[in-house]
């Protein structure tokens, strides 16, 4: 077993390779792409895991009327309860969390970055929350807003 830097580009490798010898691990339209034969599908372990993938752009966008979901980054003081605060905010907004990350703040010592994913039915229920987050976070970024995407199969 050898990981590699990208599941496609494997595939890819191997198909201009022609080696008997070595087999990779792809979806199938990366097997379809490059003319692969699929061996054993459906070998994962785990049949709910998806693969997600983010569309970054450097143009700035009129707000999305279609927007149901977003990405927001900020960092907290080192304070017992201050997450919470936030998470409470955001659930009586009505705005759901769809995922939390934290990393350490570089250069700040006992400070983090909170990295949240969130869904909401209101847009405007949304602004009001992050307009509140403004005032017991710092730094708060809106990475994106957009509507939530929807799971391809191949």
């Amino acid at each position: 077993k050898v990981e590699d830097k990208d599941t496609a580009l494997s595939a890819k490798e191997l198909s201009e390779s022609q080696n008997k010898e070595v087999g990779v691990i792809a979806s199938k339209l990366a097997a379809k792409l490059f003319d692969l034969e699929i061996l054993l599908p459906n070998i994962e372990d785990n049949k709910r895991n998806f693969t997600r993938f983010l569309v970054l752009d450097n143009q700035k966008s009129n707000k999305n009327d279609q927007a149901n979901k977003a990405s927001v980054c900020f960092h907290l003081d080192h304070n017992s309860g201050s997450l919470a605060t936030v998470l409470t905010l955001l659930s009586g907004f009505g705005v759901n969390l769809t995922k939390i990350q934290s990393m350490p703040h570089v250069g700040k010592e006992w400070q983090y970055n909170f990295f949240l994913d969130m869904e909401f039915e209101e847009y405007a229920k949304y602004q009001l929350a992050i307009d509140k987050m403004k005032f017991v976070t710092h730094d708060l970024t809106i990475l994106g807003e957009y509507k939530s995407g929807q799971c391809l199969q191949y």
